[in-house]
């Protein structure tokens, strides 16, 4: 007699669960097995082949900075001109959880917190952002823009410096433009978000006035900064009118090149304008002391960090970076150094180069056991659970959008313990099942 399927012994107490009534289907029809099974199979690979990968998954940011200047007041004035107003205005705002700050002379801080149910934080951000553009009308003149700083927890995908190794002090207007262009070139690769810069001070104009040349025209220093502070026409000129277009109509004669300034008239003596140039010297150079300064082994340097849109592969972002910063090295000048600080894609390699090691050793010892404790068809079948539900994994983050990262990983490893459980005992379950079946079809 030819032995029953499982689902299909008479059992007048329970009816076939479909659990049941689907393993009797793949049973009787190979083909639609193999169909599922290469498509489990495709539908995987694909997922692995694509799906962005990082160290750590991204977080909300939900926790912000909004820092407000306000020199030469006190921490008192601070607190009632600058502080409370801009407190004032955030309360509006219902999905904070919490508002604290701190108010030193000159500076206002001001600690904004989301409520933790807040998972699409954007939106909530863009009213808060609002708001402070609200209270700035309400701030005294001598107050600066309040400054917001979204503060997110992710962490760099690429970390490189360029360092000055020569002897000598270093040029930072050398560093810095060097600097600026590797990073204009690093925002234009494909998938990458945003780059910052560290170390970098900046540049400023410094005018040396001449004091016995100044003297001999009727001038002092206080006159010549006052004239040229009159001469930087940040306002508006006028407007255009033609309907049904208005235009604003602005001088461009900003403090902004060092030719521009140092032709800025500050006198007529004899009915001839006197230039700036002509009483004083003046020069680009970076400010003294340096506000911001970054020092790797010793040497002068500025740092760039590359973040990774959470949607992209960060292997393949970090080949095309590979290629760009080997071509930028070639055309750096003699004495700066490009020093490659941190490559995240190093650590993502080694976490996925684990999860498969583990994956293998874990089939391996779990086939040998399976195989000596209840044969080789049962050894087969519980082995062929990992990799296909790996697989189906795989699909189910895709769909989901859930990156592959360590804690993703760390997620998979551990589901895999209770895995080979269930395995074991759904083939358990079967097998003895069967023999009932076969048994008495014999006799």
């Amino acid at each position: 007699m030819t032995p029953t399927l499982p689902s299909q012994v008479d059992n007048s107490s329970s009816e076939p669960s479909w659990i049941g009534v689907l393993a009797g289907i793949f049973f009787r029809d190979k083909r639609l097995l193999v169909m599922v099974l290469a498509l489990i199979f495709v539908a995987g690979l694909s997922s692995l082949a694509i799906m962005p990968r990082m160290e750590d998954p991204v977080l909300t940011a939900r926790t912000a900075l909004v820092v407000t200047r306000m020199p030469g007041a006190t921490a008192e004035r601070v607190e009632s001109l600058v502080t409370e107003k801009i407190e004032a205005s955030l309360r509006d705002v219902f999905e904070i959880d919490e508002i604290s700050s701190v108010s030193r002379p000159g500076m206002s801080t001001i600690n904004v917190t989301l409520l933790d149910s807040i998972y699409e934080a954007d939106a909530i951000w863009a009213k808060v952002r609002g708001k402070i553009e609200d209270s700035i009308a309400l701030l005294p003149p001598e107050a600066s823009r309040p400054v917001f700083d979204e503060l997110n927890t992710r962490a760099y995908a690429l970390l490189v410096g360029l360092t000055w190794d020569q002897p000598g002090p270093p040029d930072y207007r050398v560093l810095r433009r060097l600097a600026a262009d590797l990073q204009d070139r690093l925002q234009n690769v494909t998938g990458t978000e945003v780059v910052d810069r560290f170390g970098d001070p900046g540049e400023e104009i410094e005018v040396r006035v001449d004091p016995i040349r100044a003297a001999s025209m009727g001038l002092s220093p206080a006159m010549i900064a006052q004239r040229v502070a009159n001469y930087d026409a940040k306002g508006t000129a006028g407007q255009l009118r033609d309907q049904p277009i208005s235009m604003l109509i602005e001088v461009e004669n900003q403090l902004d090149a060092v030719a521009r300034i140092s032709n800025i008239p500050i006198a007529a003596v004899d009915g001839k304008d006197v230039r700036l140039s002509e009483v004083s010297t003046v020069s680009l150079g970076v400010p003294s002391p340096l506000p911001v300064a970054a020092n790797l082994d010793g040497r002068e340097a500025v740092v760039l960090g590359a973040l990774v849109r959470k949607d992209y592969r960060i292997d393949a972002w970090t080949q095309s970076v590979d290629k760009l910063l080997a071509e930028y090295e070639l055309g750096l000048p003699q004495g700066i150094v490009l020093d490659r600080l941190l490559t995240q894609n190093d650590y993502v390699a080694e976490r996925l180069d684990s999860l498969m090691w583990n994956l293998i050793y874990g089939a391996a010892g779990v086939a040998a056991v399976i195989f000596v404790m209840m044969g080789w068809r049962s050894a087969i079948i519980v082995t062929l659970a990992l990799p296909l539900s790996s697989l189906m994994v795989l699909f189910g983050m895709r769909v989901y959008g859930i990156p592959i990262h360590q804690m993703s990983v760390t997620g998979i490893i551990i589901a895999f313990g209770l895995l080979i459980d269930n395995a074991i005992v759904v083939v358990d379950e079967v097998k003895v099942a069967y023999e009932k079946v076969r048994v008495p079809s014999r006799q």
